[in-house]
């Protein structure tokens, strides 16, 4: 027997969320945990319909605002570490536009990779926005929003959905990863995107985000797994509703002895994971596009995606050419370096034009703070071979995990 949440209006019109009980085989009879302050839970049918029904929060557009575009995106991507206590908003999105910088990606929340490599940084686990979904860190995107809008700048949200270093591990929506020393599963920080109160959840926080009232929101390729990814209970479930059987593990975890060795059923795995996948990001998409009409989605793929895609559906569970399938606005990848023109060439040939394909590139922090704060005077030289394409700075380095 296993919890479920169910959410209801009470007498003032507030939303309840009532604890019952129905008979599922495949879960545990513990209640879900809670992950404080707030609890995280999922956003049932119900309080999907009732939010929907809610007018915009005060003081935020319905819809983002057009802004003219006098050429290519030019962005700059930061952490809110990254900006100093006290910051004035108005006066630094000011001195971005006269830098030439028309849009700001800054992070939606912390995330497990977060200060790792030496980063001495201490930062409180959280969201940059307000919702019931999770502990806030601080509360900056709506703020900043209204900055943004008010010089003319877009403003976007950075976003890793795989791993969040601020959810309770004990909710039951991690995947086990493959130890191939100790030939056994263990527990990993990585989030299973099939698990269904995941997806219900990040439904949820993601319409909270959007509700700051940002531009669009830029997903992260998080770093993954490689062929174990999905090996969950609903992945499993999924490849066996799909395939009539259930696959030899053993066959999927230890297929590893060359691309002409593997066995039949490891490419099964590969193609159905990375698919599906896929379609949980487009469902997230598409009900966000729904609700925000204008609200622009740019998709980050790892740069093996783009060169050698059979690696980059190996390594990384991508396939570019499903991806472009969906409702993005431009595809995202990060270019460490010079001599890569052909990176950037190939992306703008898959995704069908200059105008959707974004490149990472590094700003070095030394060279760009100004007053104690992230300054991009060093992107009025926009680098020539980017062309049409957009460009997103990243202060510091913009390496994957």
């Amino acid at each position: 027997m296993s919890a479920r949440l169910i959410f209801a209006l009470s007498a003032g019109g507030s939303l309840l969320l009532l604890l019952s009980a129905c008979a599922t085989p495949d879960r545990t009879a513990r209640p879900i945990p809670r992950t404080e302050p707030a609890a995280v839970a999922s956003i049932s049918a119900q309080a999907k319909n009732l939010r929907a029904q809610q007018p915009p929060r005060p003081g935020v557009d319905a819809m983002p605002r057009e802004r003219p575009s006098s050429g290519p995106p030019t962005a700059l991507l930061v952490s809110p570490l990254q900006l100093p206590p006290g910051l004035d908003v108005t006066a630094w999105c000011r001195d971005l536009a006269n830098a030439g910088v028309t849009a700001i990606v800054i992070e939606a929340w912390t995330r497990a990779d977060h200060g790792k490599g030496g980063d001495p940084v201490q930062r409180r686990a959280g969201l940059y926005f307000q919702s019931g979904l999770g502990p806030v860190a601080q509360d900056l995107l709506a703020s900043l929003a209204a900055a943004a809008r008010a010089q003319g700048l877009a403003l976007y949200a950075s976003v890793g959905l795989r791993r969040i270093d601020w959810l309770d591990p004990n909710l039951g929506w991690t995947l086990p990863v493959y130890d191939p020393n100790r030939r056994a599963f263990q527990r990993s920080d990585h989030l299973d995107l099939f698990h269904p109160v995941y997806q219900d959840f990040l439904g949820g926080l993601l319409r909270d985000l959007v509700a700051t009232g940002i531009d669009g929101i830029v997903i992260r390729a998080d770093g993954t797994i490689g062929p174990t990814t999905g090996i969950s209970t609903f992945g499993l479930k999924g490849f066996e509703r799909d395939f009539g059987s259930r696959p030899d593990l053993k066959e999927i975890v230890e297929g590893n002895g060359g691309e002409g060795k593997r066995p039949p059923v490891y490419w099964q795995w590969v193609g159905w994971v990375t698919r599906e996948q896929q379609h949980v990001l487009d469902r997230l998409v598409n009900g966000l596009a729904r609700e925000r009409p204008g609200l622009k989605v740019i998709l980050e793929v790892h740069p093996e995606t783009v060169l050698t895609p059979l690696q980059g559906l190996v390594r990384h569970g991508e396939d570019l050419l499903e991806a472009v399938r969906g409702r993005y606005a431009a595809y995202l990848v990060s270019e460490i370096g010079r001599g890569k023109e052909s990176l950037l060439s190939r992306l703008k040939e898959i995704v069908g034009g200059p105008d959707r394909a974004w490149v990472l590139l590094p700003l070095p922090w030394g060279t760009v703070v100004q007053t104690g704060q992230p300054s991009v005077s060093a992107v009025r030289e926009r680098d020539a071979r980017l062309g049409e394409s957009g460009v997103l700075y990243a202060v510091g380095s913009p390496s994957l995990p």
